[in-house]
């Protein structure tokens, strides 16, 4: 795995596409994902990539060095009405190539875009909501926000709990089993080799074990619903993260 390809990168917003160049764009997209996930077929994938019920659809498109798209992270805002309330609600999907991994790539991006909707009305509360299918993902994920839920040691009772019962609504999964509440069938599937499954396995990371606790058949498709509240204290912490990543690499 090496992320020091080199590489490009670009952001398009849908809504200022025509149908052709959208039809395209999920066309070049569902390539890199078919090669990343399996079970989506390019219907549902275009669905997800370019929610119709979205407010706002920014993504990131990552280019190799011969200028073939080889990777993207998409960003979508949904406005949501409930019990008398209005919230704002993030999701990303993302996928890159594996020799194009490392560093972080979409850190930045999705830092900013974030922040923008966040600004619009800061009062609004703006939650981001995620069905976790990887270990990878959980972990980022859990080190770049602060009292994100669930993780380790959380419970039911917790604040955010009672909200992804009230929120799950907006990413149209089913559950996976009548009895398990926070996790849902997905249909996606990352396509890990026997390596990459025995390394998470074997990882004495708690976040990993947590998740590989919490969700035990991730590689069926079931994905781990993980909530956190979008805030200052959230936005202080992923920079100072972000900061350190960077003093780091250029030691």
């Amino acid at each position: 795995m090496s992320g020091n390809k080199k590489h490009s990168t670009r952001v398009v917003i849908p809504s200022k596409m025509t149908s052709q160049e959208q039809h395209d764009l999920v066309d070049q997209l569902y390539d890199v994902h078919n090669t990343i996930f399996a079970g989506e077929d390019r219907q549902v994938f275009a669905h997800c990539l370019i929610p119709p019920d979205a407010s706002h659809t920014s993504i990131l498109l990552h280019y190799g060095e011969d200028s073939r798209i080889v990777g993207y992270c998409a960003l979508h805002l949904f406005r949501h009405h409930s019990s008398g309330r209005r919230y704002k609600v993030l999701r990303i999907q993302f996928g890159l190539l594996k020799h194009y991994r490392g560093r972080n790539r979409n850190t930045l991006f999705l830092f900013s875009r974030i922040l923008r909707y966040w600004l619009t009305n800061p009062l609004q509360p703006m939650y981001l909501l995620e069905a976790m299918i990887h270990p990878s993902s959980y972990v980022l994920m859990h080190k770049y926000i602060r009292n994100m839920w669930p993780g380790p040691g959380s419970s039911t009772s917790h604040p955010l709990a009672s909200r992804v019962a009230d929120l799950k609504a907006c990413l149209g999964y089913q559950l996976a089993s009548p009895g398990i509440p926070f996790i849902v069938d997905t249909g996606a599937v990352t396509r890990d080799t026997p390596t990459d499954a025995a390394y998470w396995r074997t990882s004495d990371k708690p976040a990993v074990r947590y998740f590989l606790e919490a969700n035990p058949h991730y590689t069926q498709g079931h994905g781990l619903l993980a909530i956190a509240a979008v805030s200052l204290s959230n936005f202080g912490h992923a920079m100072v993260r972000i900061a350190r990543e960077k003093l780091k690499r250029l030691r």
